[in-house]
């Protein structure tokens, strides 16, 4: 019955950590654009859950939210983080821009973990892998690698 138990449980442990992280739609915004302004100077913008917002413009602004666990580099302890990915579109769902930030980010600057997409001719789609955002980081502090390892699954419903 313990290996039974035990068995069980790695099946379960395994599950979890190979679950896709799954971004899921929030909000979607006609008649909108990116506040390039506010995602740029994120550092220095008060509240930078808002800087996510969309401003008025021409576009459409899908809004998903990615909820996940994982370890802090603050505490070492496992937290639940929310990753936010923000996707605009022409009026053929074509996908013209695209950023990717984990709102809990604490190490300084925090502009550091803003990603922005380089892919083209993409078209928004349920279940899209937002690995073919091919998500760069914005700011090069250092000589780390610039592209994000962000991995999941985009739901549009």
């Amino acid at each position: 019955m313990r290996i039974i138990l035990s068995i069980f449980c790695l099946i379960f442990l395994a599950t979890i950590a190979n679950a896709q992280k799954e971004y899921r739609l929030f909000e979607k915004s006609d008649s909108a654009d990116f506040n390039y302004g506010s995602l740029y100077s994120i550092d220095t913008f008060p509240g930078r859950r808002k800087a996510f917002l969309p401003v008025k413009g021409s576009f459409t602004v899908y809004t998903f939210i990615a909820a996940y666990r994982g370890l802090s580099h603050r505490d070492e302890l496992e937290h639940e983080f929310h990753d936010i990915l923000i996707i605009k579109t022409d009026k053929d769902n074509l996908i013209k821009d695209a950023f990717q930030y984990t709102l809990e980010w604490t190490e300084m600057p925090v502009s550091y973990d803003l990603h922005k997409s380089r892919s083209s001719g993409l078209v928004l789609s349920n279940e899209l892998s937002v690995k073919k955002l091919n998500l760069q980081r914005v700011q090069e502090a250092d000589h780390s690698a610039k592209e994000s390892n962000e991995d999941g699954v985009i739901k549009l419903n």
